[in-house]
């Protein structure tokens, strides 16, 4: 056991190259639980040091029909807004909106620190109208990446 108070139980290395992320698990002794049911674990996910994509591509696919009026659009707004202040510099960003119709609002771009507000502001703006063409948005969604998987 580690000055932690917490013991290594499990780590994988990813194969045979250094292309996959190493993950390790250490149980947290202090929260293990009495009953016997729940134990709490922490995870360490470590990124591939060589070969890897250096960012992330990210769309956000986003309903703004009728069925989003009120707190739903609003939830989803700051969803989407603390999703934008996430983001690393260099990762990429699209944002999609769908009702009736599925539209680009925010064309995907690479982040910089800058743009942050400006796509959170633009993000703001959205407001509810026509019915729930989801295939339509998650179609527009998917057309974004600019990778796709076969």
């Amino acid at each position: 056991m580690n000055s932690n108070n917490t013991s290594p139980i499990a780590r994988t290395d990813g194969g045979m190259n250094n292309d996959s992320p190493t993950i390790s698990a250490n149980l947290i002794r202090p929260n293990l639980s009495t009953d016997g049911m729940t134990t709490t674990m922490q995870v360490v996910i470590d990124k591939p040091t060589t070969n890897a994509v250096d960012y992330r591509e990210v769309i956000l696919c986003i309903d703004v029909s009728w069925s989003m009026q009120g707190d739903k659009l609003e939830s989803a707004k700051l969803a989407a807004s603390q999703a934008a202040a996430l983001l690393d510099e260099g990762d990429k960003l699209g944002v999609v909106t769908f009702s009736s119709e599925a539209q680009v609002d925010i064309p995907v771009s690479t982040i910089n620190t800058n743009q942050v507000e400006e796509i959170q502001a633009k993000i703001n703006q959205f407001e509810v109208r026509g019915g729930t063409n989801i295939a339509g948005g998650l179609k527009q969604a998917y057309n974004q990446f600019s990778d796709k998987c076969s």
